[in-house]
């Protein structure tokens, strides 16, 4: 079993360090701080999803994603990678530092047979701001929910199911299919199992956005449902999640 996440707060004033030891290998950990389809399943504290804009791995670069928080107000970040070096070292600057942005080293060890020690050092620009951000904006909590999200998530990576994958052509013109999917007075038409009925639906078609339903049995009971979009390309593709 995984270590319980450990928070340094004493070691140097400007700085917070957290370490973990992940019950999973390297390349795994790694790959899941690399990778944004990976990234969008766990970043963030509890309660939060991540929408990718813009995602350029290597030296000079930048991630651009948006942070939609519990509340329902979403926060822009970015983030400039400074240094890459798979599968051992990540060091980039998250934010400016005009605006409180702090440097970020993550190392990643090998912590004996399919382990891996996992240590995140972030530097802020005084002992002042990084004060400011643990009082402020809980980020002692903040990095430990993220640290632990990864941690589920590798462990669920690590023994995944078989894909469940359903196949289907219609005689239709792709843009006909397409709109049936994203005008909600198309989808009401046919979204649910045989007999069921679309009492309402609320669509958000972009990506973060909510598609938000409720199904009617034929027996009258209702069953609520509810996807976010993670990525949207028309007429070709649409990826969400519930």
């Amino acid at each position: 079993m995984a270590a319980a996440n450990s928070i340094d707060l004493e070691s140097d004033a400007q700085s917070i360090v957290g370490t973990r030891i992940f019950d999973a290998p390297r390349e795994l950990v790694f790959s899941a701080w690399t990778d944004p389809k990976h990234l969008a399943q766990w970043w963030g504290p509890d309660g939060f999803t991540t929408t990718t804009s813009r995602f350029d791995f290597r030296p000079g670069a930048t991630w651009r994603f948006v942070m939609h928080g519990p509340d329902g107000h979403d926060y822009e970040n970015r983030i400039t990678y400074e240094e890459v070096e798979a599968p051992r070292r990540l060091v980039y600057r998250h934010g400016d530092a005009a605006q409180g942005g702090f440097h970020v080293t993550v190392t990643f060890e090998e912590a004996g047979r399919g382990k891996t020690r996992l240590t995140m050092r972030m530097v802020f620009p005084s002992a002042a701001a990084r004060d400011h951000v643990v009082k402020t904006y809980g980020a002692v909590q903040g990095l430990t929910d993220t640290v632990t999200r990864l941690g589920e998530h590798v462990a669920a990576v690590g023994t995944p199911d078989e894909p469940f994958v359903i196949s289907r052509s219609f005689d239709a013109p792709r843009e006909l299919v397409w709109k049936a999917w994203t005008e909600r007075e198309r989808l009401m038409q046919w979204f649910g199992p045989k007999g069921f009925t679309m009492k309402t639906a609320a669509l958000d078609l972009r990506p973060g956005g909510t598609f938000h339903y409720c199904l009617q049995a034929p027996d009258g009971k209702e069953m609520w449902g509810r996807f976010v979009y993670r990525e949207i390309v028309p007429p070709q593709r649409i990826v969400l999640i519930n």
